[in-house]
């Protein structure tokens, strides 16, 4: 029986250099398309999250109803939360954060994100930096934004009116997951490499 070591997975994924130099070339076109990507496979993943058993993250519906139902939304209207029109507005207001979110992670954030191994190293940067996300997203935008005085309680670990947390740990763990299949990707897709035979 063989063994696939790290090497073999690293000599797998990196075939040759021509995409990371381009990264290095083009890093806001680079950011960009990561975080396209990145935001598509996050989002996908929070429609499936019921599917292991935690709550759905809509989360391009959570902002629909936020843009559309004013100030303060009403989450228990179904016929609003479902329509076209909210989710449409919603999917594109979900994918321009996940792009500028992508942006601020390359441009600001990459060279002073810690990393713990010397593997894959913008994959670790992007795992750090969704924590960060995740924080801010259960700290405050469930809380005091998508739905305020609806129960979430500190960290969204409460109850919530809407009964998606009811065992109190789930909602901010699928968050979490989300965040962290968002930022592994964006960590793999933005890894620049200068060119060798750059100046």
């Amino acid at each position: 029986v063989s063994h696939v070591s790290l090497s073999d997975i690293e000599e797998a994924l990196d075939i040759d250099d021509r995409y990371q130099n381009w990264v290095y070339r083009h890093p806001v076109k680079g950011a960009a398309l990561a975080g396209f990507i990145a935001t598509q496979v996050g989002t996908i993943w929070g429609y499936y999250a019921i599917g292991i058993g935690l709550p759905s993250l809509p989360f391009p519906l959570y902002n629909g109803q936020l843009f559309l139902g004013g100030p303060n939304p009403d989450f228990g209207s179904q016929e609003a939360f479902g329509s076209a029109t909210n989710f449409f507005v919603g999917q594109s207001i979900h994918f321009i954060n996940g792009i500028v979110f992508a942006l601020l992670f390359a441009l600001v954030a990459y060279k002073m994100l810690p990393t713990f191994s010397s593997k894959f190293k913008s994959v670790q940067k992007g795992l750090v930096f969704a924590v960060t996300q995740t924080i801010v997203s259960i700290g405050f935008l469930f809380p005091y934004v998508y739905a305020p005085k609806s129960g979430f309680g500190l960290f969204s670990f409460g109850a919530n009116a809407f009964g998606t947390n009811n065992e109190h740990w789930k909602l901010p763990f699928a968050v979490l997951l989300w965040h962290l299949i968002y930022g592994a990707i964006l960590g793999l897709l933005y890894d620049p490499k200068k060119p060798e035979n750059a100046k």
